[in-house]
């Protein structure tokens, strides 16, 4: 063999590119297998950029010679060596480390493999708490393993399983794999931000303010070597008659550095390097979240031999013509062919049509996919990273480790900040005239930098992830920013499926009156039928404003769907839907009994006509088609699609022409084609939309769609529209603090540092928004996942059942569980409840005291303030406590749990918020005159921040305007003291919370503090700490009521929703 050969006493190197280099994969793993023949070999270290193989194993020093030897004739002789399923998988032209551990050979380096324990570590796992977090869930989910606990410092994870249920090597390849996936999955690191210079400033300026003033000067000095470039590009921009970022730097140095606050502009720029750091940590998680969400990887699938013994395997392991078998809900994980089986799969994510397809064999099925309902054999075509999901997760990992790089991302950041740098330096001026060179400094230490540049990306990651929903594809982080500015769209003729018409429900045939109930429960059921009608069906629903509900799928057969909903069955027979001729019609049955006939048809205008018709609705002025067809055809098809011009008979290079002349004449063009097959077309258009081929690959275009349909570019011109407002709105998130800084620096009360503090609240806001809107992005895209049917939706306030077959039969909603029905008849218990014996009496003691009140404060100034606490409140709750607590990743999949699951996670919330309760009103409860301005505030913020809170434990988010008022409803009943009062609560909520019930809560909330402040202070003086007690245990009574309330009106909603109950529970 040829190349350089060194060794040790327990070591043996090999060079040798044409084994162990690029594109030598099968060769090194041969040389692998002959290589662990030997027992004496602990490790083998393959580095194909470098060409070279390290062997280390333990051999006594006289045995050195003969173990070269025998190795020698291991490799030189034509045997295969150990089998290949004895080695673990690993990715083409990778690093790889592999490790014996007795018989075993691993990625890992094994510590114990014995009675029932695996001790696994690598070295890729040490200080990545969340990659480890991901394998330790997966391997937690297999079901002999009974324990996984890991330890991030040192790489390492401890799995406890049943040792007669599974094997160690089984374990092991399935753990291996999870690496594998983790590792190929993971967004490359941004580069580092450097804070050697950052640090060492504010190391030098603290020493020299707290301890030797020599100090301050060297910080000086530092920070202004470490700012030249930006001294520099402060005088080009003052050269050119600019203000921007680099002046407004310079002129913050300059004052800094005047009146001895080193330290501060030290802060300041180390705190400019915390949030760039910050981001692209963020950056990095959420890429990976939304890679796990569109396409997911199985920790292990079933094998089949052929003699159809199962076995489980990790996905590594699959080779083109191995037989897998998926069953619902399991992940797909190959490329491959149906065999046998019938199956619903839901694969929008790779496909970027909605909804679930029916699979039967010979159909093509991908990995990635999800087995929604059914069984599949499956025979694999390609694996692992030959996969469509493989391409598309290339192509996220690329525009996801080129986003902190973009230079037309950068350069709209710094617009954005430009815009605050003149009146901010014109505010210091006006601070200068009037005060001294502090208040600048205090002026200055405004932070309107690292909000865009925090922002820009991150809601670019938001609209992938809203684009993917929609079936695209972003590849170019500034794609949807460039698009908002085109108005002229340009599609390849050549591309196929143009002219594939549209599917319509053209006649709902029954003799019963209830159309519009009979459509809405046979597109329930259409949702199962896998194909175009279910979409038909779900169209024609929303058009009329019907919500389409879930039912329970009972059986699914070739050309037949039956559903329960509620005590009666619902079954749909007819023949699968082609696009080849008008579909048969479908039959629709309750009970056994025929009620109507259900037929489609073709419509006669192309699918893509409606999609142009609404992107010129958005702002498209014009639209031109290009071909290679001739002529005539060419204008043909732009009649039929609805285009303004067209040009046939054209190839790639005039097509290259053409569009070079509208880019030289300033049109910024979209172009609609193929650039997987005409790339050099690419570059001349504004923005370019490609298709995804089999392999996952769109060529060089900045946006690809994951079908041949064009319906997605409505949803990216929608979110180009948007997504400037967006990015903005979240930067103005910085405001307030900002402001506060100037108001401090006028008012003599803030200094460099102080300013600066209260100028990183604002950042703090605008990181609270981004991550709100994230987990709102994930939510919608899980919800809509999770549903795995176009068109479905779930109403806030559904309409009760009113089916009638024969005037006779009723189809109801889904029938509460047991648990259901206790918590329904503790809500009418809770309606109807009497108050306590001393209310009355109470209540006339304070009815002077609510007259006087209601003269003092109006209602008008009730509800305004009520709503501010409101949006305080809200402002304060994040999702992140109770998703936590809940062990959930989104509201949505907490509104996917059980009754009982949100009742106990509601409970938790009440407790805790009791706790902060009964602090707050020990505070507030010394009886002065500050206490009362500041008690009655706290109590009901403190109040509404509960409730918020309990409705985030039943899966609901407080975003929406409606449901800001849905708080303020349930704060209006905990005031209520009679059963009669919150009954007229609930009766007329919608009237009476916005013109009377609001402003009394207010007020009776308000006053009511007021009143246990006041007793209390009287009481104090002859009990010294009473006051203090009994406004904590009223703060704490009064929350209590609140999170009570909560509790009762959302577990009302929740049954609501989901169609447990037909309407409101009534009182008993």
């Amino acid at each position: 063999m040829a190349g350089r050969i060194a060794f040790g006493s327990s070591w043996l190197r090999i060079e040798d590119t044409g084994v162990f280099g690029p594109g030598r994969a099968k060769i090194a793993r041969r040389f692998a297998r002959r290589v662990f023949t030997l027992p004496e070999v602990e490790s083998l270290e393959l580095e194909p950029s470098r060409g070279c193989a390290l062997i280390r194993h333990r051999t006594a020093k006289t045995g050195v010679d003969a173990f070269r030897r025998r190795l020698a004739a291991a490799v030189d002789v034509e045997e295969e060596g150990r089998a290949d399923r004895d080695l673990p998988q690993w990715p083409a032209d990778s690093p790889v480390t592999l490790h014996r551990h007795d018989d075993l050979i691993s990625l890992f380096r094994i510590g114990s493999a014995a009675n029932g324990w695996l001790e696994l570590q690598h070295p890729s796992l040490q200080g990545n708490a969340v990659r480890l977090r991901t394998i330790e869930a997966a391997l937690g989910a297999l079901d002999a393993v009974r324990g996984v606990s890991g330890h991030a410092a040192s790489g390492t994870i401890r799995i406890r399983y049943h040792a007669g249920s599974l094997e160690p090597a089984a374990l092991l390849r399935v753990a291996e794999g999870l690496l594998i996936a983790e590792t190929a999955s993971c967004i490359p690191e941004p580069a580092a931000v450097d804070f050697r210079v950052a640090n060492a400033s504010v190391g030098l300026g603290a020493v020299g303010e707290l301890m030797l003033p020599l100090a301050t000067p060297l910080a000086a000095g530092l920070l202004v070597a470490g700012n030249l470039r930006v001294l520099q590009d402060a005088g080009k921009q003052i050269s050119h008659g600019k203000l921007g970022v680099a002046v407004f730097h310079t002129a913050l140095l300059a004052c800094s550095i005047a009146t001895g606050q080193v330290l501060a502009y030290a802060l300041t720029e180390w705190s400019l390097r915390y949030w760039q750091q910050n981001w692209r940590k963020h950056l990095t998680r959420e890429t990976r979240a939304l890679l796990e969400d569109n396409l997911p990887i199985p920790a292990q699938t079933v094998l089949l031999s052929p003699e159809g013994i199962e076995s489980r395997v990790a996905p590594s392991d699959l080779r083109a013509g191995d037989r897998v078998k998926v069953s619902a809900p399991r992940i797909i994980p190959v490329d491959g062919v149906v065999l046998a089986g019938q199956a619903l799969v839901q694969e929008s994510s790779l496909r970027g049509r909605p909804g679930l397809v029916r699979k039967t064999a010979g159909d093509e099925v991908l990995a990635g996919t999800v087995v929604a309902n059914g069984s599949l054999d499956i025979q694999a075509v390609c694996t692992g990273p030959e996969t469509r999901a493989a391409g598309l997760t290339r192509q996220v990992l690329d525009t996801a480790s080129l986003m902190p790089a973009d230079r037309t991302m950068r350069r709209r950041a710094e617009e954005l900040a430009d815009r605050t740098v003149f009146p901010t330096l014109a505010t210091a001026g006006v601070g200068w005239a009037v005060g001294d060179l502090i208040t600048v400094g205090a002026i200055l230490h405004q932070d309107w930098v690292s909000g865009p540049g925090m922002v820009l990306p991150m809601e670019t990651l938001r609209a992938m992830r809203l684009a993917w929903r929609a079936g695209a594809l972003l590849k170019s982080a500034s794609a949807l920013a460039r698009m908002k500015y085109s108005d002229f769209l340009v599609i390849d003729g050549d591309l196929p499926g143009l002219l594939d018409p549209q599917l319509e429900l053209a006649e709902v045939a029954s003799q019963a009156p209830y159309t519009d109930t009979i459509l809405r429960h046979a597109a329930g059921a259409g949702l199962f039928l896998g194909d175009e009608r279910a979409e038909a069906l779900a169209r024609s629903c929303a058009q009329r404003g019907l919500v389409v509900r879930e039912p329970e799928l009972l059986s699914l057969d070739a050309n037949a769907v039956e559903v329960r909903s509620g005590r009666h069955t619902v079954s749909l027979t007819g023949a699968l839907s082609h696009s080849e001729a008008v579909t048969a019609p479908l039959r629709m049955r309750i009970d056994g009994t025929d009620v109507a006939e259900l037929r489609f048809t073709y419509s006669h205008r192309p699918r893509a006509s409606q999609t142009l018709a609404s992107l010129r609705a958005l702002g498209m002025r014009q639209i031109f088609v290009v071909s290679s067809r001739p002529e005539a055809e060419t204008a043909e098809l732009m009649r039929r699609l609805g285009a303004d011009l067209s040009g046939g008979g054209l190839n790639a290079e005039q097509k290259i022409r053409f569009l070079r002349g509208l880019k030289n004449r300033g049109v910024r063009t979209t172009l609609v084609g193929d650039f997987d097959k005409e790339s050099e077309m690419a570059g001349e258009a504004h923005v370019t939309v490609g298709l995804v081929n089999p392999l996952g690959d769109s060529g060089p275009c900045d946006i690809a769609l994951l079908s041949e349909s064009l319906d997605p570019l409505v949803a990216l011109m929608e979110l180009a529209r948007s997504h400037d407002a967006n990015v903005v709105s979240a930067c103005r998130m910085a405001a307030i603090p900002n402001l506060l800084c100037i108001a401090g620096a006028f008012a003599g009360i803030l200094n460099g540092i102080t300013s600066g503090i209260i100028a990183n609240l604002g950042v703090v806001n605008v990181d609270r928004r981004l991550r709100r809107n994230l987990q709102m992005a994930k939510g919608a895209s899980r919800s809509a996942s999770a549903l795995n049917k176009p068109g479905a939706r779930r109403s806030p306030e559904p309409s009760p059942p009113v089916l009638l077959i024969g005037m006779k039969h009723l189809i109801p909603a889904m029938p509460p569980s047991h648990y259901e029905a206790e918590q329904i008849r503790a809500i009418a218990a809770w309606k109807r409840r009497k108050p306590h014996l001393a209310s009355p009496l109470l209540n006339r003691a304070r009815r002077p005291l609510v007259r006087l009140g209601r003269k003092i404060i109006p209602a008008p100034a009730s509800r305004f303030a009520l709503d501010a606490l409101n949006k305080m409140a809200e402002q304060l709750v994040r999702d992140d406590w109770i998703l936590r607590h809940g062990g959930i990743r989104s509201l949505e999949e907490i509104g996917a749990q059980s009754l009982e699951f949100s009742d106990r996670l509601a409970d938790k919330v009440i407790e805790e918020g009791l706790k902060l309760a009964t602090g707050v009103g020990a505070v507030t409860g010394t009886g002065s005159l500050g206490t009362v301005l500041v008690g009655v505030p706290a109590s009901l913020g403190v109040a509404l921040r509960l409730i918020h809170r309990v409705s985030q434990a039943y899966g609901y988010s407080t975003e929406r305007t409606g449901d800001r008022g849905f708080m303020l409803h349930i704060l209006a009943l905990a005031t209520a003291e009679t059963a009669e009062e919150r009954t007229r609560a609930l009766e007329n909520y919608h009237w009476q919370l916005e013109h009377h019930l609001v402003g009394d809560a207010v007020n009776d909330a308000a006053l009511a503090v007021l009143q246990r402040i006041v007793f209390g202070r009287k009481l104090a003086s002859f009990v010294p700490g009473l006051s203090v007690a009994l406004n904590a245990y009223a703060n704490r009574s009064f929350s209590r009521r609140a999170g009570l309330a909560a509790k009762h009106v959302y577990q009302e909603r929740w049954l609501l929703d989901r169609g447990r109950i037909a309407g409101w529970v009534a009182p008993t």
